[in-house]
């Protein structure tokens, strides 16, 4: 992990996978009622063709969450809201496993301040169509602790993304040649 500011809160996560990926154009959080950018970054639990040390990664994220406590609080407060969660113990609305075999973080930049975008020779990367979540990367993320409603923690801003690899993507192809072959063809006589 490359740390970019002597309190070592500003960093550049390496080799994360990209899910739920929205950063070519804001949209509305509905639950903070914001108009915003965003990404989850998921860090595998086990070494893989992509990302072959994530212990070291972890290791390094808790640093850095450390970190950007003691910046605000002078200490680590003995109960906070932690940015960096386990996939197999959250769980969605249904009882699953949010991300099963990752940890990650969910971060976000506000609409006025859209994260840079570009891949991996640096050039930027301006069409959605290009990455899509699945694919991998490298990220720019800012940690800084909080305290809000009594409740303390760290969270992160989103700064910057570079595209490194394509990847099996995660939900619908919005490709329309992929998505014809997930269909059978329609006899005529059912054609209107």
């Amino acid at each position: 992990m490359k740390k970019l500011n002597e309190e070592g809160t500003l960093v550049i996560v390496p080799n994360v996978r990209l899910s739920y990926l929205n950063v070519f154009k804001p949209r509305l959080n509905t639950l903070r009622k914001a108009i915003e950018f965003s990404a989850t970054l998921l860090i595998p639990k086990t070494p893989n063709a992509y990302c072959l040390d994530p212990l070291t990664t972890l290791k390094e994220l808790r640093e850095v969450v450390e970190s950007a406590l003691k910046a605000k609080f002078k200490e680590i407060p003995k109960k906070f809201e932690p940015c960096l969660l386990d996939g197999d113990v959250e769980t969605d609305n249904d009882g699953e496993p949010k991300h099963p075999g990752y940890f990650y973080i969910s971060t976000r930049s506000a609409e006025e301040y859209p994260p840079v975008l570009i891949d991996g020779k640096r050039k930027p990367v301006l069409e959605a169509k290009d990455w899509v979540s699945g694919d991998w990367g490298n990220v720019k993320l800012s940690f800084y602790g909080y305290e809000f409603e009594g409740k303390k923690g760290v969270s992160t801003s989103l700064r910057a993304i570079q595209f490194t690899r394509k990847d099996e993507p995660f939900g619908t192809s919005a490709d329309p040649e992929t998505v014809a072959k997930e269909f059978d063809e329609v006899e005529e006589d059912f054609l209107a």
